[in-house]
């Protein structure tokens, strides 16, 4: 890394609920976690009673229209994204990566095993659900196939090097079977935490909790 400086950007989710993407910026090298969709269903739940006057309920209409909202997060980079770490497979965080790969063809997708199942299920699901809804599908099965032929799997615990320099370590995040957080590691030391979605105690019996990570020193942590 040859200027030293590490940028982040969150490019969706950063105060949000949903469109997880988020980029880090190690000199030259980019690496993006998450690319997730947001909710889709904005629709105001409020229903007032029988209006008889006209202009009024119209008024009133007009006041709970929900604005329109981006399923997607802000995708624009001047640089090519070559990593993409997931954290896991909900929606929120990894429904927008066969859009993403549209784009940037020469990605490498990192995941454990579970997350890339998952992702499967999803990704070939997304295109049917909006079109029994009638909505144009962001991705198509083709999208989808090039995406699944761009993960390697990984698992917590092994180092995944991206560059000379700089690595990144999955480890138990506890939130969802084959969930992780990502440690980052400048020259073998930490310098950032990427937690995704932690949870340190659960009742899930098939997910064990985050382990207890302990560090001198942080350049950034990222909840």
């Amino acid at each position: 890394m040859s200027n030293g400086r590490i940028v982040f950007t969150a490019k969706g989710g950063g105060n949000e609920i949903g469109g997880s993407h988020y980029h880090y910026l190690f000199g030259d090298e980019l690496v993006a976690v998450d690319c997730g969709l947001r909710p889709s269903n904005f629709n105001s739940d409020i229903h007032p009673v029988k209006i008889w006057d006209r202009e009024l309920q119209n008024f009133l209409d007009d006041m709970l229209v929900k604005p329109t909202i981006d399923p997607l997060p802000n995708l624009n980079t001047s640089s090519e994204i070559k990593t993409l770490l997931l954290t896991h497979g909900h929606l929120d965080h990894v429904g927008a990566v066969p859009y993403l790969l549209r784009k940037h063809r020469y990605t490498t997708v990192y995941a454990t095993p579970v997350t890339a199942a998952i992702c499967k299920i999803q990704w070939f699901s997304t295109p049917l659900i909006a079109e029994r809804k009638g909505e144009v599908p962001l991705f198509n099965n083709s999208d989808v196939e090039f995406a699944l032929s761009r993960i390697v799997e990984v698992q917590p615990g092994r180092r995944i090097r991206i560059n000379n320099e700089l690595e990144v370590e999955p480890v138990d995040a506890g939130h969802l079977l084959g969930a992780v957080s990502f440690i980052f590691y400048l020259n073998g030391v930490p310098v950032g935490f990427h937690t995704g979605d932690l949870t340190l105690r659960n009742n899930q019996r098939t997910v064990t909790d985050a382990p207890r990570a302990e560090f001198d020193r942080l350049h950034f942590l990222t909840i």
